[in-house]
């Protein structure tokens, strides 16, 4: 037997995965790991080659496939493997109201590796913006006036599907100001 498979795909925890050793030879050969281990959740089907399952670890793994048969040596491949987590957003709900004038900071946090950039979908309030890196969304709003249409955050890694955020929504308000003169100096009985 000869394997002529090339390194097999990165796998996703949580996502089927399949990839299949091929090996040239007759009789046809057997597939076993002979040395280090597949990533958990995936194991080798000794009569096809195919690596199958679902990852449940992320990280990176490092194994050798053996292909077998009754005639010559087997045939030894190693092979590196890496597995990724799909983003998500973990991220509570942003603090409703932000006062004009007022710094305002609030943290979209989300799940991935690799760690994932932030994107935002919709419009903020004039005076904030969203750190794509960072995933913060800051600044001191300049306007008042409420945001009808809701603003959504895209945690995006390169692995799909991409995480969206629930719809959020900041209002931003003025301070309240006293607008009334002073009051009579004299008020009369009844």
């Amino acid at each position: 037997p000869n394997i002529t498979s090339s390194a097999p795909p990165r796998g996703v925890v949580a996502q089927n995965y399949s990839f299949e050793v091929e090996a040239t030879g007759i009789p046809l050969p057997t597939y076993a790991v002979t040395s280090g281990a597949l990533p958990p959740g995936l194991s080798i089907d000794a009569g096809s080659g195919v690596i199958g399952g679902a990852p449940t670890t992320v990280g990176t793994f490092n194994f050798s496939i053996a292909a077998s048969s009754d005639h010559g040596a087997p045939s030894i491949a190693a092979y590196t493997m890496n597995v990724y987590q799909a983003p998500a957003v973990t991220s509570g709900m942003p603090t409703f109201v932000a006062p004009v004038g007022v710094p305002y900071a609030f943290q979209v946090t989300a799940t991935g590796i690799p760690a994932p950039a932030f994107e935002l979908l919709g419009t903020l309030p004039q005076g904030l913006t969203l750190n794509p890196q960072t995933g913060v969304i800051g600044g001191t709003p300049v306007a008042p006036g409420g945001y009808e249409s809701a603003f959504q955050i895209i945690a995006n890694n390169g692995i799909d599907p991409p995480a969206t955020s629930p719809q959020y929504w900041i209002a931003v308000d003025a301070p309240a100001t006293i607008t009334s003169g002073p009051p009579p100096a004299s008020a009369q009985v009844g």
